[in-house]
């Protein structure tokens, strides 16, 4: 079975190397194009089969069975195009672009392609990612199979049956690393200017919310529950939490945040 993966960056980056390195693919058959010389000599280093150009592989090659794109959804026509033009096979496209919908690809490609939407976040590259997926009619249960071993490979899975929900999981779990590192920035900086030089308070928050995270899921307990089990009566986190939800400005500002990313995303999908 061979696959081609165009547009590497950050997360098909985390793609190639967690699909090689899995063995999901076998090596020979197995394809990256990727632009960026950077890029591409990290991918090289692993012994992968890496080009600049689709048209750069050989033609008798450009048969594959699966079609990876991990590119930005500005470019994504271009792209798409591109591989109806120079690939010759009935693929499965897979395609991590935020906000571009299974119906783009079939208005390009045609009714009868095999489309699946993938929408994973940045802990993929650690083997820690969630990704939702969605599909198209056409894709069949073995098709189904493979998109499932790549991401079970990076993490855990989940299928969506509507397709605007992705909006929902885009704004809330693909951008949600960066709501958790924002808040992790403003901790560390607070327990810097209190007095704590910043090496030290950022290995004890990375710690504390890796451990936050961990208790949350093995306990199997409602956050609401876990934080009032650590906020004692009259103590230093009621203190903070009675700040926190003072008229209710924190949970206010996350849920604008959140709102507003899926809006952006539901804007993609209507203009994709």
């Amino acid at each position: 079975m061979k696959c081609l993966l165009i547009g590497c960056g950050r997360m098909g980056s985390a793609i190639a190397k967690s699909v090689y390195r899995k063995k999901i693919f076998n090596k020979n058959e197995f394809f990256v194009v990727e632009p960026q010389q950077k890029q591409q000599a990290k991918l090289k280093s692993l012994k992968i089969n890496v080009f600049s150009k689709i048209n750069e592989i050989k033609l008798e090659k450009r048969n594959f069975d699966v079609l990876i794109l991990a590119v930005k959804p500005q470019i994504i026509r271009e792209v798409t195009e591109d591989c109806k033009n120079n690939i010759n096979s009935n693929y499965l496209l897979i395609s991590i672009a935020a906000g571009v919908t299974l119906n783009f690809f079939e208005n390009i490609l045609g009714n009868e392609s095999k489309v699946i939407r993938a929408m994973p976040n940045t802990p993929a590259e650690i083997g820690k990612g969630i990704t939702a997926l969605i599909k198209s009619s056409k894709v069949s249960s073995n098709e189904k199979k493979i998109a499932e071993d790549i991401f079970n490979s990076m993490g855990k899975i989940l299928w969506l049956q509507k397709e605007n929900l992705m909006d929902i999981v885009t704004a809330v779990s693909g951008s949600g690393p960066a709501y958790i590192f924002y808040i992790v920035e403003i901790i560390v900086n607070a327990a810097v200017k209190a007095g704590l030089n910043k090496e030290l308070a950022s290995m004890i928050v990375s710690e504390m919310v890796m451990g936050s995270g961990s208790l949350l899921i093995d306990s199997k307990k409602q956050p609401n529950v876990l934080r009032r089990e650590v906020t004692s009566p009259g103590g230093t986190t009621e203190v903070a939490i009675n700040i926190l939800q003072s008229k209710n400005t924190f949970s206010s500002i996350i849920q604008k945040a959140i709102y507003s990313a899926i809006k952006k995303s539901e804007e993609l999908s209507k203009n994709s």
